[in-house]
C-alpha cells in the first residue's frame, strides 16, 4: 500500500480526542471498584449460598489508595477526576510533564485541563518510580512508535504483588508475553483489559482463563452516547472553521497522534 501524502498537502486533521474520555474513565473505575469490593467473590458466596463469619469477608477501600496514570490526555484526565473523587491519590506519567495543561475538547465539567488533580507528573522516564507506587496501574497512552512496548517486562517485574493493571490504552503498549507470565505466576494480584496485541483476542490466548484477569472484547469507549458527543465535537470544529478560529484537536504527526 502506498504510504499517504496527505501530511505533505498542507490539510489540517483533526481527531476525536475526548470523544470516548467519559466513558473509558467510567470503565476504569468499574474495574477498581469491582476489584475493591471483590464483586467475583461476592457472586461466588451468594451462588454458595454462603453467609461468612465476621471477619471472614472483608473489602478493600479505595480511598488513599494510589492509581498511576500512564498517558495524561484526555482519558486519563477524566479517570484521575473521578479517582480523586474517590479520595484515591493520583501520579500521572506523560511524554512532556512539563506541559501539564490540555486543550483538547471536553465535555463540560470533566476532565483536569489545567493537570492540577495529579499529586505529580512525571516523564516516561519517572515511569519505573512511578510503577512501584501503584496500587492500581492505568494505562490510557496512545499507541506510537515511542509507545510501542512502552510497559516491558523489566517494567512489569517492579510492580508490586498488590497491583491491578488497567488497560484501555491498545495491546501493544503492554509486553503481553510478559503480563501473561507475571499474572500467572502471581507477581501482580490481576488485570482488567479492554484491548490486545492481537485483536479478537485468539481463542488459545491464556488470558481468557486465568482467574486474575477480566477480559473484555474492545467495549471501554462505550455506546450510543460517543456519537452524540462526536457530533457535539464536528459542530463546534465547524463554527471555528467557518469563523477563522483555532480548530480543536489537531493532529501533530510527529507525534504520532
Amino acid at each position: 500500500m502506498a504510504k499517504s501524502t496527505i501530511w505533505s498537502r498542507d490539510v489540517t486533521v483533526t481527531n476525536a480526542r475526548g470523544v470516548y474520555s467519559v466513558a473509558m474513565a467510567e470503565y476504569v473505575m468499574s474495574a477498581v471498584l469491582s476489584v475493591s469490593q471483590r464483586m467475583d467473590d461476592r457472586r461466588a458466596l451468594q451462588t454458595a449460598r454462603h453467609w461468612p463469619a465476621y471477619g471472614e469477608f472483608s473489602l478493600r477501600a479505595v480511598r488513599g489508595r494510589t492509581m498511576v496514570v500512564v498517558g495524561y490526555g484526555t482519558v486519563g484526565r477524566e479517570t484521575a477526576r473521578l479517582a480523586k473523587a474517590f479520595g484515591m491519590r493520583v501520579v500521572a506519567v506523560k511524554a512532556h510533564p512539563g506541559k501539564p495543561e490540555d486543550e483538547s475538547f471536553r465535555q463540560p465539567g470533566t476532565g483536569d485541563p489545567d493537570g492540577t488533580l495529579p499529586e505529580r507528573i512525571v516523564g516516561f522516564e519517572g515511569l519505573s518510580d512511578a510503577l512501584q507506587e501503584a496500587d492500581y496501574l492505568v494505562v490510557t497512552v496512545p499507541l506510537t512508535p515511542n509507545t510501542d512496548g512502552l510497559i516491558t517486562r523489566q517494567l512489569l517485574e517492579q510492580v508490586r504483588p498488590t497491583t491491578w493493571l488497567i488497560n484501555v490504552s491498545r495491546g501493544k503498549v503492554i509486553d503481553e508475553s510478559a503480563l501473561i507470565e507475571c499474572l500467572r505466576q502471581g507477581r501482580m494480584a490481576g488485570a482488567s483489559l479492554d484491548v490486545f496485541a492481537a485483536e479478537p483476542l485468539p481463542s488459545d490466548s491464556e488470558l481468557w482463563a486465568l482467574p486474575n484477569v477480566s477480559v473484555t472484547p474492545h467495549v471501554a469507549g462505550g455506546g450510543a452516547e460517543g456519537a452524540s458527543v462526536l457530533t457535539d465535537l464536528c459542530c463546534e470544529n465547524l463554527r471555528r472553521y467557518l469563523a477563522g478560529e483555532r480548530l480543536l484537536n489537531v493532529v501533530r504527526p510527529e507525534l504520532g497522534y
